[in-house]
């Protein structure tokens, strides 16, 4: 067994694609309609990475707290920068050990999203 993919129900699901496409890197494999719902399958060039986004006016996108998503960058300052300027709000930079550094971000649904360097 592996893992398969995340599904998360958002509002919008152009501002959601744009954002996971800028902020994870990840681009849209396949996408359909299917009744109320539109689904947008994303991924990494490899498929290790999925995410299935699902705007349906029946469901609500999750608003509480204790979830986030989590991508590994390499230069964790380079990536905020990048965000900051392509107007993300991010918060700062976390350490909690040497070898590790994170900042969050919140999608357009305001699910936290995590940039981690470790290592």
């Amino acid at each position: 067994m592996r893992y398969a993919h995340t599904t998360i129900i958002v509002s919008d699901i152009e501002k959601s694609i744009k954002f996971y496409e800028e902020v994870a890197g990840i681009t849209i494999r396949n996408r359909f309609s299917a009744g109320v719902k539109t689904l947008a399958f994303l991924s990494d060039k490899e498929g290790d990475t999925q995410i299935e986004l699902i705007q349906d006016e029946n469901e609500k996108p999750y608003s509480g707290s204790g979830i986030s998503l989590g991508f590994a960058v390499e230069n964790v300052e380079e990536y905020m920068e990048k965000m900051n300027s392509m107007g993300y709000q991010t918060t700062d930079i976390i350490s909690p050990n040497p070898k590790t550094k994170f900042f969050y971000v919140n999608d357009p649904d305001g699910l936290k999203i995590q940039l981690i360097q470790m290592g």
